[in-house]
C-alpha cells in the first residue's frame, strides 16, 4: 500500500476517532464528518473501495463497522465500475468463515452490517456469477452461525425485492430463488428440526434465535416453492406441532397462514386437506387454548385461520363441527381480540353459507347447541364491563356480530335467541350499564329488520317485550340510562307496525304506542343540562319515521301538532329533527298535492325576508357578533336554513312520472325565492374573511387540524365536553351557516336539474356569490366549497346545457384554480419560502395536507367532467341529496351527465370533447394536468396522467403543448421510484407521444437524446412503435426503464439536468375571450328574490298567486 493510500486510511480513521469520542468539540466532530463525507463521494472509486477493504482489517469495532459501510454503498451504487470485485468478496467470505479475528467483542450490529453487504453483492451476481454462493452458506453454516444469518437475509431481500430497480432483475432472481427451492427447503427443515431437538435440550436464547432464523428463511419460500415441498415427509405436520410451543407457535402459525394464502386455489385445497387432519387439528386446538407470551399477535393469526376455515368447508359434517369447535375454543379465550377474531370467521362463514345451496345445514338440530353456545359466549364478551385498552376491539366485535346475528336471521329465528337476554335486561334490577343496553339495542336493531308480520308467535313475544321495556324505561331514574334503554325501546317499535300488518292492532296497543311517543316528547322537557337525552329522541324520531312509515302516517297529525306546540321548548335541532320525521312520514302519502302543502306551510317568508335584510351587508351580519343580538338571531338562521337542507335530505320523488316532474316543478318554485338570500348569505360569510377581526370564523376547528396533524384525542371520550367560549359559538354558528348554505347550492343541481341550469346568469350567480373572496381563502376553505357546491352544480349539469353552463364556469373557475395550484405546488416542491417567513412545522404539515386535498378533490372532478357522456336514457334518478359529504366520498351520479361505464376507458366522453374544443378551458385544464405529473402526489399523478392520455387527440392539434407534455413526463419518469402503478401512466403518455407526434416533430426525439436515450435507444423504440400487442408494449416500456435507471445512476450530470433546464413551456392561450372570462363575473340581481318574499309575506305564501304575479310583471 503506496503512502498515498496510507495516509488516507490513518485519517480516516483519525475522523472516525474523533466523530465518536465523547470529549471531541462539536467543531470537531463536524470537521471530521465532513473529511469522511468528502472522501467517499469525491475520492476515486478503487481508492474508496481499497480503504474500506483496509479498515475491515483494523482491530476497532467502530473502523471495522465504518469499512463495512463504505463497501455496502460502493456496492448499492458502484459495483458495476468497481474493478475489485473478486477482492471485495473474497475478504468479506472470510470474514463470514472465520469472524473478525483480534476483535474481543464482536457486536451484533457489526455481524448484520457483514450479512446485509454480501447480499447486496449476491443480488447483483447471483447466480449467474457467483452459482456457488447458497451451497457455500449452507457449508459455512455448520462452522459459524452467521452463514445462516445471510441466508436468511439472502432470501427475505429477494422475496421482497423492494430495492431492485430493473423489473427483469427482479424477475430472474425470483425464479433463481424457485429454483433452488427443492434442494433448499428440505436441508432448512432438516436444520430447523435439529435445532428443535437441541432447544429442547437446552433452551437458551441462542438456540432459540437459530430456531428462529431458520423460520425466517423458510418463510420466503412459502409463496413461490411448490407445495408440495411442504407437505412431504410430514413437514407441514411438524409446524402444526410447533403451533402448540409457546415460543415458536408464532412462527409456525405464520408459516401455516402463508400456505393457506397461495393465490392456486388447488395448493390452497391441498393444505386444508392437511389442516383438517386429526393430528393437525388437534395441535391447532390445544395451541388455541393455550395462554401464553404473544398471545395477542398469535390470536390474530389463528383469527385469519379460523376465517379460512370458516369459508372453505362447506356443508361437510366432520369440517363443520371442527370449524365449530374451534370457534367456541377461540370464543372462551378472555381476550376480546380472541371473541372479535371469532366473530370475524363466523361471519365470513355466514357470508359464504347463507346464500348458498348450503344454507341447510344452519337448520340442521345437530350444530344447534354448539352454535348457541358460540353466540352465547361472543354476546357475554359484549355486554361484559371492557377491560382498558379493549374498547376498539368491542367497537368491532359488535359490528361483527351484529352483522353475523342480522345473516342467521335468515336461516334461524334469531330473536328468539335474543329472547332470554332481554327478558334478564328487562328484570335487572339496576346492575346493567350504558354500555350493555347499547349493545342489546344494537342487536335487536339487526335481529328484528327480518322479521316478518307472519311470524306471530315472534310477534306477539315482541310485544310483550316492548310494553316490558318502556315500563322499564319509565321507572329509571338515571338520565344516561333512561337514554340507553330507549334504545332498546326503539328497537322493538316496529313489532307494532308488524302488529299493524297482521290486523293484531289492539286498544291496548294503540294506547302503548300513543303512550311512548308521549314519553318521547316529554323529553323536551327536559332542562339543557340533559341534552344528551333530547338529542337522542330527536334522532329516534327520524329512526322509527324510516322503520315504521305506514304506522307514522296514522300518527302524522298528533305529531305534527305536538311539534307545533312545542315549538318554543325546542332547539333548531330538534324542531328540525321532527319536521324531518314528518317529512319522511310524507313521501309515503300518495298525495302530492297534500305534501306539497305541508312543505309550504314550513317555508316562513317573514323570516326569509328577516334573514336577507341581516345579509344583505357584512356590517348588518356583524351586528349578530354581539350576545344579546346573536342569541336572538341565530335560531331564525338555523331553523330556516336546517329546514330547507330537511327538504333536500327527505323529500324523494322520481321524475320518471308525469305527476313526478310536476311536483318537481311545484316545489322548486316554493324553494326558489330563497336561493338568492342563500347566494347573498354565502357571500357575506365568505367576506368575513376580509377583515382580521372575523376572518377566525372561517377557519378550521382544532378536532380537524388535529386530524390532518395525525392527533387523537382519547381523553375526551367519556367526558363532557369542555364549555364553549363566545367566539367558538360565534365560529361553530358560521359553519353550520356555511354547511346548510352548500348543501342547499349544491343540491339543487342534482335535485331539479334543468329547472336550475335554466336559471339566467346562473354561472355568474355561482362564482361571484360562492367565489367572492375565494382570493384570499385558504386550500382548506376554496375545498370546501369545491366538494360541497361546484362539483355536484357540474356534474350534475345536463347535456343540453353544457355549452351554456360547464364551459363558462370552467373559462373562469379554471384559470383561477390553475394559477394557484401551480403556485402553491411550486412553494412546496422548491421551498421557496424564507427561513424568517416559513410557517412552524405544524402549521407546515396542514397547509401541505390542505393542499394535498384540494389538489384531489379538483382532480377527480376534472376526470369526471372528461369521462361525461351525453345518453342518460338509462338512469333512474332518484333524487335525495345528503349534506356533509366525507372526505373521500364519490358524488352519486343523478345528474343527466354520467360517467361512461368504467374507469378504464380510453374514450373521451362527449361533455369532454365539448371543453376541450374551447381554448379557454382546454388551457386550464391540460396545463394543470401537465403540471401535475411533476408534483409529488401519486394519486394526483395518476389522476393528471388519465386525463391527459384522454385528451391526447386534442393536445396533438398544438406541437407546442405536445412538447411540453412530453418533457414533463420525461421529468416525471426520472423521479418516480419503481412503483408500476405510478411508472405505467407516464410510460404510456411518453410512448403515445413517441408513436404518434414523433416523426411529424423532429424536435421531440432531440428532447428523448438530450434526456438520455440512446440513438439505439430511439431506433428501437420507433422499430416496435407499430405494434400494441402487450409483448412489444413490454418491450418498449423496458426501455424506457433501462433510460432511467442508466441516467439516474450516472455520475454525468449533463444527462440528467441539461434537459431540464431547456424545456418550452406550455403555451397559455391569453386572447381577449380569456381575459374577459377571468375578470371578475357581474353579479345577479337579487332584487327577484325580495320581490318574491315580500309577496309571499303579504298573500300567506300562496304559491298559485304568486306565481300569477311574477307571471303578470
Amino acid at each position: 500500500m503506496d503512502s498515498t493510500l496510507s495516509n488516507a486510511v490513518e485519517n480516516f480513521i483519525r475522523s472516525i476517532q474523533i466523530e465518536l469520542n465523547p470529549s471531541s468539540t462539536p467543531e470537531e466532530r463536524q470537521t471530521a464528518h465532513i473529511f469522511c463525507e468528502t472522501f467517499r463521494t469525491h475520492e476515486p472509486i478503487s481508492t474508496v473501495a481499497t480503504v474500506g477493504i483496509v479498515l475491515t482489517t483494523k482491530l476497532e469495532v467502530e473502523v471495522v463497522f465504518s469499512g463495512l459501510r463504505i463497501i455496502e454503498d460502493l456496492t448499492k451504487y458502484h459495483w458495476a465500475t468497481l474493478d475489485c470485485r473478486d477482492v471485495i468478496k473474497n475478504r468479506l467470505m472470510y470474514l463470514l468463515e472465520n469472524g473478525f479475528l483480534g476483535l474481543p467483542n464482536q457486536p451484533g450490529f457489526l455481524k448484520e452490517a457483514l450479512a446485509r453487504t454480501i447480499v447486496e453483492i449476491a443480488k447483483r451476481e447471483w447466480p449467474q456469477l457467483w452459482p456457488d454462493l447458497v451451497p457455500s452458506l449452507f457449508t459455512l453454516g455448520k462452522r459459524s452461525i452467521l452463514a445462516y444469518i445471510v441466508l436468511r437475509r439472502l432470501f427475505e431481500d429477494i422475496a421482497l425485492c423492494q430495492e431492485e430497480d430493473s423489473f427483469s432483475r427482479k424477475r430472474e432472481l425470483l425464479q433463481s430463488l424457485v429454483a433452488v427451492s427443492t434442494e433448499t427447503v428440505p436441508t432448512l427443515f432438516e436444520l430447523l428440526g435439529a435445532s428443535l431437538e437441541e432447544c429442547s435440550i437446552n433452551q437458551t436464547q441462542i438456540n432459540i434465535a437459530k430456531c428462529k432464523m431458520f423460520f425466517g428463511s423458510i418463510l420466503p419460500f412459502i409463496e413461490l416453492a411448490a407445495t408440495d415441498l411442504f407437505l412431504e415427509r410430514n413437514r407441514i405436520t411438524l409446524l402444526f406441532q410447533l403451533t402448540r410451543h409457546l415460543v415458536f407457535r408464532s412462527d409456525a402459525a405464520e408459516c401455516i397462514l402463508q400456505l393457506l394464502q397461495r393465490k392456486d386455489k388447488r395448493e390452497k385445497a391441498k393444505v386444508y386437506v392437511e389442516l383438517m387432519k386429526d393430528v393437525n387439528f388437534g395441535s391447532l386446538q390445544e395451541a388455541i387454548r393455550q395462554e401464553g407470551a404473544e398471545e395477542l399477535h398469535f390470536i390474530k393469526q389463528m383469527s385469519d385461520v379460523l376465517s379460512f376455515i370458516g369459508s372453505s368447508c362447506g356443508k361437510d359434517r366432520d369440517s363443520l363441527t371442527k370449524f365449530f369447535s374451534l370457534c367456541e375454543s377461540m370464543a372462551s379465550k378472555s381476550a376480546a381480540a380472541a371473541v372479535v377474531g371469532t366473530a370475524i370467521a363466523f361471519h365470513n362463514f355466514m357470508k359464504t353459507t347463507v346464500d348458498s345451496k348450503d344454507k341447510d345445514c344452519l337448520k340442521d338440530e345437530s350444530y344447534s347447541l354448539i352454535i348457541n353456545s358460540i353466540l352465547n359466549l361472543m354476546m357475554k364478551k359484549l355486554v361484559s364491563t371492557p377491560v382498558p385498552g379493549e374498547k376498539d376491539e368491542l367497537g368491532r366485535l359488535k359490528h361483527e356480530f351484529c352483522t353475523t346475528l342480522r345473516l342467521f336471521s335468515k336461516v334461524r329465528p334469531m330473536y328468539l335467541f335474543l329472547s332470554p337476554w332481554i327478558i334478564s335486561a328487562l328484570n335487572d334490577p339496576g346492575t346493567m350499564e350504558v354500555i350493555q343496553w347499547e349493545a342489546l339495542g344494537s342487536l335487536i336493531d339487526n335481529v328484528t329488520s327480518t322479521i316478518s308480520h307472519e311470524e306471530e308467535e315472534v310477534v306477539h313475544l315482541g310485544l310483550q317485550h316492548l310494553e316490558q321495556s318502556f315500563i322499564k324505561y319509565s321507572s329509571e331514574e338515571k338520565t344516561v340510562l333512561k337514554s340507553a334503554i330507549l334504545s332498546t325501546v326503539s328497537g322493538l317499535f316496529i313489532f307494532l307496525s308488524l302488529a299493524k300488518k297482521k290486523a293484531a292492532f289492539t286498544s291496548e296497543t294503540t294506547n302503548l304506542m300513543c303512550s311512548i311517543l308521549k314519553s318521547l316528547f316529554h323529553c323536551f322537557t327536559y332542562p339543557e343540562s340533559e341534552r344528551l337525552i333530547r338529542r337522542h329522541v330527536a334522532s329516534l324520531f327520524i329512526k322509527l319515521a324510516k322503520d315504521n312509515g305506514e304506522l307514522f302516517i296514522e300518527m302524522f297529525d298528533s305529531i305534527h301538532q305536538e311539534t307545533v306546540n312545542m315549538k318554543d321548548k325546542l332547539n333548531s335541532m330538534e324542531y328540525v329533527s321532527l319536521i324531518e320525521c314528518l317529512l319522511i312520514t310524507s313521501n309515503r302519502w300518495n298525495d302530492r298535492t297534500q305534501q306539497l302543502v305541508f312543505i309550504q306551510s314550513l317555508i316562513a317568508p317573514s323570516e326569509w325576508q328577516e334573514i336577507a335584510s341581516i345579509c344583505h351587508s357584512t356590517t348588518e351580519f356583524a351586528t349578530l357578533f354581539t350576545e344579546e343580538v346573536f342569541y336572538q338571531k341565530r335560531p331564525v338562521f338555523l331553523r330556516n336554513l336546517s329546514l330547507l337542507v330537511a327538504l333536500f335530505n327527505r323529500v324523494q320523488f322520481t321524475t320518471e312520472s308525469q305527476t313526478s316532474s310536476d311536483f318537481a316543478e311545484s316545489l322548486f318554485n316554493l324553494i326558489r325565492p330563497t336561493f338568492p338570500v342563500v347566494l347573498e348569505l354565502t357571500k357575506t360569510l365568505h367576506s368575513l374573511i376580509l377583515d382580521p377581526a372575523t376572518n377566525f370564523l372561517l377557519d378550521m376547528y382544532p378536532a380537524e387540524r388535529n386530524s390532518l396533524l395525525g392527533f387523537v384525542d382519547h381523553s375526551v371520550e367519556d367526558s363532557e365536553p369542555a364549555p364553549k367560549s363566545v367566539k367558538e359559538k360565534f365560529q361553530i354558528f358560521v359553519r353550520a351557516l356555511e354547511d346548510s348554505t352548500y348543501t342547499i347550492l349544491g343540491g339543487c343541481g342534482p335535485k331539479f336539474g334543468n329547472k336550475l341550469y335554466s336559471i339566467p346568469h346562473i354561472v355568474d350567480a355561482y362564482l361571484s356569490y360562492i367565489g367572492d373572496s375565494s382570493a384570499k381563502m385558504n386550500d382548506f376553505q376554496i375545498r370546501r366549497f369545491l366538494k360541497m357546491v361546484y362539483r355536484p352544480f357540474l356534474q350534475s349539469c345536463p347535456f343540453e346545457y353544457v355549452e351554456t353552463v360547464m364551459i363558462p364556469f370552467i373559462q373562469q373557475f379554471g384559470p383561477f384554480l390553475l394559477n394557484r395550484l401551480v403556485a402553491r405546488w411550486q412553494s412546496v416542491d422548491f421551498d421557496s419560502m424564507d427561513d424568517d417567513n416559513a410557517p412552524s412545522e405544524e402549521a407546515e404539515i396542514v397547509e401541505n395536507a390542505t393542499l394535498r386535498l384540494l389538489t384531489k378533490e379538483y382532480f377527480d372532478l376534472l376526470l369526471k367532467l372528461l369521462e361525461m357522456s351525453k345518453s342518460s336514457d338509462d338512469i333512474h334518478r332518484t333524487f335525495s341529496f345528503g349534506g356533509g359529504m366525507d372526505l373521500d366520498d364519490e358524488m352519486p351520479q343523478n345528474g343527466h351527465g354520467r360517467p361512461q361505464q368504467g374507469s378504464s376507458s380510453n374514450e373521451i366522453g362527449e361533455v369532454g370533447k365539448l371543453l376541450l374544443n374551447d381554448v379557454v378551458c382546454f388551457q386550464a385544464i391540460i396545463h394543470l394536468c401537465a403540471n401535475a405529473l411533476g408534483w409529488k402526489f401519486s394519486q394526483v399523478n395518476l389522476k393528471a396522467a388519465r386525463c391527459l392520455m384522454l385528451s391526447m387527440k386534442f393536445i396533438g392539434l398544438y406541437p407546442d403543448v405536445v412538447r411540453g407534455v412530453f418533457t414533463v413526463a420525461l421529468k416525471a419518469v426520472s423521479a418516480v421510484k419503481e412503483v408500476e402503478m405510478t411508472f405505467d401512466p407516464l410510460f404510456r403518455i411518453l410512448d403515445v407521444i413517441l408513436s404518434d407526434y414523433s416523426s411529424n416533430d423532429p424536435s421531440i426525439l432531440e428532447l428523448f437524446k438530450n434526456w438520455g436515450a440512446s440513438e439505439e435507444d430511439v431506433v428501437r423504440m420507433l422499430q416496435m412503435n407499430k405494434g400494441n400487442q402487450s409483448s412489444i408494449v413490454k418491450k418498449r416500456k423496458e426501455i424506457i426503464r433501462n433510460i432511467v435507471q442508466r441516467t439516474n445512476s450516472s455520475q454525468d450530470p449533463r444527462l440528467k439536468n441539461q434537459w431540464l433546464t431547456q424545456l418550452p413551456k406550455l403555451l397559455i392561450y391569453n386572447n381577449e375571450k380569456a381575459s374577459k372570462k377571468e375578470s371578475a363575473s357581474k353579479e345577479v340581481d337579487l332584487r327577484e328574490c325580495r320581490i318574491r318574499l315580500l309577496i309571499a309575506h303579504v298573500l300567506g305564501s300562496n304559491i298559485a298567486a304568486i306565481g300569477k304575479i311574477i307571471a303578470d310583471n
